[in-house]
C-alpha cells in the first residue's frame, strides 16, 4: 500500500471521527438542555379559616379534586424546537437545609413560564406564584444522603386510592414528617410527570375489559395480552398472580368460582373508572 492511499484512509478515519463526536457532542446538549431548561417556581397557598376537622369535608375534597383541571394544562405537551422527548413536569415538596418550613415548588420547561401562573391561578385564584431565581438544595456538604422512588404494588392498569376514598388529610403524613426534620438536614418528594399515549394505555384497559365481560377470569384476561411484546402491555399487566390472590377473608370462604366472579367484577369497575381518567407517565423520588 502506497503512502497516498495511507494518508487517504488516514483523513477518512479523521473525518468520520469528527462527524461521530460532533454527532455526540449535539447529543448531550440537546439532553443538557433538555435537563436545565427549567424554571423553578415556589407556590404558597392562603391559610383557611376553616377548622382542620372540617377540611377532609366535601368542601375541601372538591378543591383538591380541581388540581385535575390544572394537569389537563399538560397533557399536550410536544418536543420544542432543540428538545428531546416529550417535556416533563416536577411538582415537588421540600424542607431545604438551614430552614424548617416545608415548601411546595413546580418546574416547568421554560416555554410556560408564563402560562403556569395563569394555569395555578385558573383553579386556585389566592394562591402565590413566585420564580425562584436558583434551585433549593436539600444536600448538606460532605453529608450523607439516600435517594429512592417509589413503585406501584399492583399492576399500573389499575387506580390507586385516592383523596376521593380517604377520609384524613393525604398530606398531613407528609408535612408532619418533613416538619421534623432539623436544621442540618433536608428532604424532598419530587413527582415528575409527563404525557403518557392516551390511546394505548387506554385500548388495552378497554381490551381487558372486554374479555371480562365475555366471562374470562382476570387473570387470563390480562396474560393474553401480555404476551404481545410491547413494553407498555408488560407494565400494566404485571402482578397479575398478585391481584388474584388479593382477597378479602369474606371473599375467601366463598366457593372458588363465586370467588372469582367477586374479584372480576371488583377489577372491572377499578379498570373502568381508570379508563375514563387522563393518565401520566410518573416517577415518585424521594
Amino acid at each position: 500500500m502506497g503512502i497516498i492511499e495511507i494518508l487517504a484512509i488516514f483523513f477518512v478515519l479523521l473525518f468520520l471521527s469528527v462527524i461521530i463526536a460532533f454527532y455526540f457532542e449535539k447529543k448531550d446538549k440537546g439532553t443538557l438542555l433538555e435537563s436545565l431548561g427549567m424554571s423553578l417556581f415556589l407556590v404558597m397557598m392562603p391559610k383557611s379559616s376553616e377548622k382542620k376537622n372540617e377540611l377532609m369535608g366535601k368542601e375541601e375534597k372538591t378543591i383538591i379534586g380541581q388540581m385535575e383541571q390544572f394537569f389537563a394544562n399538560f397533557l399536550y405537551l410536544t418536543a420544542q424546537q432543540g428538545q428531546k422527548g416529550v417535556p416533563r413536569i416536577a411538582l415537588e415538596i421540600a424542607s431545604q437545609i438551614g430552614n424548617t418550613d416545608i415548601s411546595f415548588y413546580i418546574a416547568v420547561p421554560l416555554h410556560l413560564e408564563t402560562a403556569l401562573e395563569k394555569y395555578v391561578h385558573g383553579v386556585y385564584p389566592g394562591a402565590l406564584v413566585e420564580k425562584i431565581p436558583q434551585d433549593y438544595t436539600v444536600f448538606e456538604p460532605g453529608g450523607v444522603t439516600f435517594a429512592s422512588y417509589l413503585k406501584l404494588k399492583e399492576s399500573p392498569i389499575f387506580p390507586i386510592s385516592t383523596y376521593v376514598n380517604l377520609e384524613k388529610d393525604p398530606l398531613s403524613a407528609l408535612t408532619n414528617t418533613l416538619s421534623k426534620i432539623s436544621n442540618e438536614e433536608g428532604a424532598a418528594i419530587q413527582v415528575v410527570i409527563r404525557p403518557a399515549r392516551q390511546d394505548k394505555w387506554r385500548k388495552l384497559g378497554q381490551q381487558v375489559l372486554e374479555k371480562l365481560q365475555e366471562g374470562k377470569p382476570l387473570k387470563a384476561a390480562m396474560s393474553e395480552f401480555a404476551s404481545t411484546g410491547s413494553a407498555l402491555t408488560k407494565d400494566l399487566t404485571r402482578n397479575i398472580d398478585y391481584l388474584v390472590s388479593t382477597t378479602s377473608s369474606k371473599e375467601s370462604s366463598l366457593p372458588e368460582r363465586r370467588r372469582e366472579q367477586v374479584v372480576d367484577q371488583r377489577s372491572f369497575d377499578a379498570i373502568k373508572s381508570k379508563i375514563q381518567k387522563q393518565a401520566f407517565e410518573t416517577n415518585i423520588r424521594l
